[in-house]
């Protein structure tokens, strides 16, 4: 067993463990995945308050706390409070105690704090493909990020001691570096994406109804920025999901060996049509080949198409499709025209 392994967690949340001390946690971490899930946990319990600074209730406080390290129910107003994992005395004790502990600090102190850090934080970098254009990032710790097409991601020169952290608008897949003491954070309009080394794809572009993450590799833990209350959903390999903009919901879902090569597929030039629908066929080519459609007619409505395109033309891939599809078009630069009679 691991020696004082509690209060080494407790100096590492508060930034006072020492390198010896590090390497201890490192250790405890890799022995089991129980370990690290409630190291995660108690990670995002720690982090918690800073999202709420201002007029936080401590008893409100302490029983989200509690909240986190039991699942509660509520039944003719009694709490029923049933263990999730073992979490040690000391630590459950440090925990609560250092968020009413924060509490007592003014809002004065703080911003003076929030300002201080944000003068201290590092310049983020931004990277962004137009349409058309796909690239490979490496970033500081190593982890590789192919962005597709009219995406963007930020990220901080030099990730922090405690965490790395990602904001994507658009397509990425993710290779990330293993790093048990700093969790990888990847942020889309709408979710939240906490990860410690793995391999994952996330389509999230604005004008989509519809957000798919998708793992390949390892687990991942997503979150629903929309509704808080709604439990976060955790990935096994061959797993997914899809997000829903209007509704704010998230299904789980399992992904067949083809969903999977699709997900992959176009970090290495392939266009890939699963079963799309017009509207998602539209999308895909004015991405991928930089060009804006134009629709004149109606399409049929039971549109499905199913093909795939390693690094072909577009005139190619028109000629292929409107030969089974039975339309005609018109290419002239980037202007392309669907003509259904």
């Amino acid at each position: 067993m691991v020696p004082d392994i509690d209060d080494i967690i407790a100096k590492y949340l508060q930034n006072k463990a020492s390198k010896s001390e590090l390497q201890v946690l490192e250790v405890w971490l890799q022995q089991s995945s129980a370990n690290q899930e409630l190291f995660d946990e108690l990670l995002l319990i720690w982090k918690e308050p800073s999202r709420e600074p201002v007029l936080i209730n401590s008893e409100e406080v302490k029983e989200r706390v509690w909240a986190r390290v039991f699942e509660v129910d509520t039944v003719n107003g009694k709490t029923k409070k049933t263990r999730r994992f073992r979490l040690p005395y000391y630590l459950r004790i440090a925990a609560v105690a250092a968020f009413l502990v924060s509490l007592t600090f003014s809002l004065y102190h703080f911003l003076q704090q929030e300002t201080r850090e944000q003068h201290m934080a590092r310049p983020a970098i931004t990277k962004s493909n137009p349409a058309g254009q796909k690239s490979r990032i490496n970033l500081p710790d190593g982890s590789i990020v192919w962005l597709n097409a009219a995406s963007t991601i930020s990220y901080d020169e030099n990730f922090t001691d405690t965490s790395r952290y990602i904001t994507l608008a658009g397509e990425a897949y993710f290779e990330v570096v293993k790093d048990s003491l700093r969790p990888f954070h990847v942020k889309t309009k709408n979710l939240s994406l906490v990860v410690l080394g793995t391999s994952f794809n996330v389509n999230a572009f604005e004008n989509d109804d519809l957000i798919h993450v998708a793992l390949i590799e390892g687990k991942l833990k997503v979150a629903n920025l929309d509704n808080a209350a709604v439990r976060a959903v955790v990935l096994e390999k061959g797993e997914g999901i899809a997000f829903d903009r209007n509704t704010a919901t998230i299904n789980k879902i399992q992904l067949s060996a083809a969903d999977q090569f699709t997900n992959m597929s176009w970090r290495d030039g392939v266009l890939d049509f699963n079963e799309d629908g017009f509207d998602s066929f539209i999308k895909k080519i004015e991405r991928w080949y930089d060009v804006k459609v134009e629709v004149t007619g109606e399409p049929p409505g039971n549109w499905r198409i199913k093909a795939s395109f390693k690094n072909e033309y577009l005139s190619n891939v028109l000629k292929s499709i409107a030969f089974n599809k039975d339309f005609r078009y018109e290419l002239e630069g980037k202007e392309l025209k669907f003509i259904f009679n």
